[in-house]
């Protein structure tokens, strides 16, 4: 980075937090970055065949449903989301499914055993199609240390789907508007964490249109402009 990045006219960051990042480990100026979001497919219709066998994963349960996607690794905190949904199941019934595979899939796994929520938490594993996964749930949540950008989270949002999410760096509260369109929670804070899940689950949630036209914020249409506005920024198209 120190000497590479010395040759680019820009560098790009997906986010504000990671733009620092790099500012501080080539020791650059703020000048020689750009932060442009990562783009979001839009959304594909419905596969009612998908969906329903993406219900069997739930078991047929009425409760309240609960997702969370991403690699089962330190980073992502799964423990911590697990902590707090004990305290979230005794308040209000409910299921969560966490999607994704990794290395801490074992030790998760005796967690929950430990806790005796063998009955309420599911491992997916790892899903190549994720669409019919946040069509069946009632909630996200993402429970991460860090992240450089977070693009679950415009899955998410993209689905009308209400979010709980850490504040941790990078890539939530910009994404989030600072808690404009989903909660944000201090990182390890189990307490904050299970009080906003419950507060969501008990009706304090957001419309799912208002989630929607966030995450067109994200269209690839809107997102490849600002990369040709960086690239050509004299083009008369641009200028328009």
């Amino acid at each position: 980075m120190f000497f590479c990045y010395r040759f680019a006219t820009r560098v790009v960051a997906v986010s504000s937090g990671v733009k620092l990042d790099l500012q501080k480990l080539s020791f650059l100026s703020h000048k020689n970055f750009e932060v442009i979001f990562n783009p979001i497919s839009p959304l594909k219709k419905p596969n009612s065949k998908k969906i329903n066998k993406v219900k069997e994963f739930w078991n047929g349960s009425s409760e309240k449903r609960i997702i969370s996607v991403g690699s089962l690794k330190k980073q992502k905190n799964h423990s911590f989301l697990i902590d707090a949904f004990a305290y979230v199941n005794v308040a209000i019934p409910s299921k969560l499914m966490i999607i994704g595979d990794g290395e801490e899939k074992k030790t998760l796994e005796k967690k929950v055993k430990n806790l005796n929520l063998e009955n309420q938490v599911i491992f997916a594993g790892f899903q190549k199609d994720i669409d019919p996964f946040y069509q069946t749930a009632d909630l996200f949540v993402l429970s991460s240390d860090y992240e450089g950008f977070g693009n679950v989270l415009l899955e998410a949002l993209l689905h009308g789907l209400n979010i709980v999410s850490t504040n941790c760096n990078s890539g939530p509260a910009e994404i989030l508007s600072n808690g404009q369109f989903g909660k944000l929670v201090p990182v390890n804070d189990i307490q904050a964490l299970s009080y906003e899940i419950i507060e969501v689950l008990n009706g304090d949630s957001i419309d799912k249109k208002i989630l929607q036209n966030r995450a067109h914020d994200f269209h690839p249409s809107k997102i490849a402009k600002q990369y040709l506005a960086l690239l050509f920024p004299t083009h008369e198209y641009i200028k328009k």
